[in-house]
């Protein structure tokens, strides 16, 4: 933002965008991957990775008619390509203990009661860490952590960068992130790891939880590489963030209403017997 050429320099007519009409495959699908044309302006400041949508593409192209039935559980969709190629590259170097051979054997979901989807977690959670230290030569924690929070650029580097980094091989950065997290890892389910706070904007959780007011510490599988997307972090000053879609919905264009779900529930009147009542739906 402090380069000249970063700010605005007018407006980019409709043509300028990237566009598509009637694609052979018979449907469109985006997820915050980059879309636009090579050469063609930038719309965005970071895309995510195309695995959320090559996911989705999948999906789509698993039959030739669907109800909305289908979409509600593509939308609930968990499987992770970034983890099905992660997981065929450590296969080689995996030992013989429990937790490794689940992983070895994992369906690539990331589901409550699931221990690989766990080990998974950390182990990125390592590799990532791991890799930018040695890109940026650095071994202050410290700039890791904070590269940890950029999550789509850091991803990138990682997706791409699972090749050999001057002095330091593939090999290298998964056995060493591989014995890191088997030292850390203490056997939890992916429910055990992935929890989330829904607390009344108003209020922020200083109320007692006896008010009903705030859903705390709840079990999802929601996950940063699945079409289901979420992640729970936690800011540099110790607070709990936590991304994820602002709604869902499915449609049926031949009738006249559509089926949503809203994080908490569509009303927002603590009163209200609808408060809370889409909680279970969203997580």
């Amino acid at each position: 933002a402090w380069k000249s050429e970063n700010l605005w320099q007018g407006y980019l007519s409709g043509e300028d965008y990237h566009s598509i009409v009637n694609p052979p495959e018979g449907f469109i699908a985006t997820a915050n991957n980059h879309i636009q044309a090579p050469g063609g302006p930038n719309v965005a400041t970071f895309s995510a990775l195309n695995n959320r949508v090559n996911r989705i593409k999948q999906l789509l192209q698993s039959k030739d008619k669907f109800s909305t039935e289908d979409f509600k559980r593509f939308q609930s969709d968990t499987y992770s390509l970034v983890a099905e190629r992660v997981v065929n590259l450590l296969k080689p170097i995996l030992g013989q203990t429990e937790v490794e051979q689940e992983l070895a054997n994992w369906d690539m979901r990331s589901t409550l009661e699931s221990r690989p989807a766990a080990f998974y977690k950390l182990f990125y959670k390592t590799i990532k860490r791991d890799i930018i230290m040695k890109l940026l030569n650095n071994d202050d924690e410290r700039v890791a952590k904070f590269m940890y929070y950029c999550e789509y650029p850091v991803s990138r580097i990682v997706y791409t960068l699972l090749l050999d980094i001057p002095g330091y091989t593939t090999r290298d950065m998964l056995q060493h992130a591989l014995a890191t997290t088997l030292a850390q890892y203490k056997g939890e389910r992916y429910g055990d790891v992935e929890r989330v706070s829904m607390k009344n904007a108003v209020f922020g959780g200083r109320l007692p939880r006896w008010t009903g007011l705030d859903a705390l510490d709840l079990p999802t599988n929601h996950c940063t590489e699945c079409v289901k997307l979420g992640n729970v972090r936690h800011s540099m000053d110790g607070r709990m963030i936590y991304f994820s879609q602002a709604y869902r919905m499915v449609t049926d264009m031949s009738t006249d209403f559509i089926e949503s779900v809203l994080p908490g529930g569509p009303s927002g009147n603590i009163l209200s017997n609808i408060y809370m009542r889409e909680i279970d739906l969203w997580l």
